[in-house]
């Protein structure tokens, strides 16, 4: 009895603070969220799927202005994610492996910016890899395009470690190795469209797959 005053005595003293006390599931202790700010979590078992997956975000859109590449630059996350419970519950009523897939941002919504229910979703590793554009290992400034030394000719890979390995393509011309690069991308995504399937993937990131267009995911122009 005298913990549950205490708890009213906090729930009332936050609220005049313009806070919010919050239960998470299988917790008896309460935590505070304030608006606009991450929340205070206490007591949390932080070793499971779902905090690891918000301490993520926290973390990402904490040091977005320090990321080089430029496609995790000025992240955000929605203000009711900034609430651990609202995450979690969220997290939990999806389709997919909890433990072993990852939180995906931008497959559904291109170059999304920010964190929200409408558009993250959880993948598996490999799909979520296969929407990572490199613009470090290369040397033409367009992911999967690179220069060959030995050949002195515009080389071109994309690789999917659930797909038989591609051999390197090379090109006298920078706009056709671009194209061939696209064109490559874009029948490796048709590829794993049954390949998803078989994973148990949300059958809106294997529609995602089916309507790919390597433009829509990519910063700058198509040369």
């Amino acid at each position: 009895m005298d913990s549950l005053k205490e708890y009213l005595w906090s729930a009332v003293s936050n609220r005049a603070q313009g806070m919010s006390t919050v239960f998470i599931k299988g917790d008896s202790t309460p935590w505070v969220s304030t608006p606009g700010k991450w929340a205070r979590c206490y007591n949390v078992n932080k070793h499971t799927p779902a905090y690891r997956a918000w301490d993520g975000i926290r973390v990402r859109v904490s040091k977005s202005s320090l990321c080089k590449n430029p496609s995790y630059l000025d992240k955000s996350c929605c203000e009711s994610w900034h609430n651990y419970q609202e995450m979690a519950e969220w997290f939990y009523s999806q389709r997919g492996d909890f433990e072993g897939w990852t939180l995906d941002k931008d497959t559904l919504k291109p170059l999304n910016k920010m964190y929200e229910p409408s558009a993250c979703g959880l993948v598996p590793m490999w799909l979520n890899k296969f929407y990572a554009f490199s613009y470090k290992t290369n040397s033409s400034g367009f992911p999967g395009v690179s220069i060959s030394k030995q050949k002195n000719l515009w080389q071109v890979r994309s690789q999917s470690i659930v797909l038989d390995p591609q051999p390197a393509r090379f090109f006298e011309s920078f706009g056709d190795a671009c194209e061939s690069y696209c064109s490559l991308k874009e029948n490796m995504a048709k590829l794993l469209m049954p390949v998803a399937e078989r994973w148990g993937v949300d059958e809106k990131y294997i529609e995602a797959l089916g309507t790919f267009k390597v433009k829509n995911y990519i910063i700058g122009e198509i040369a």
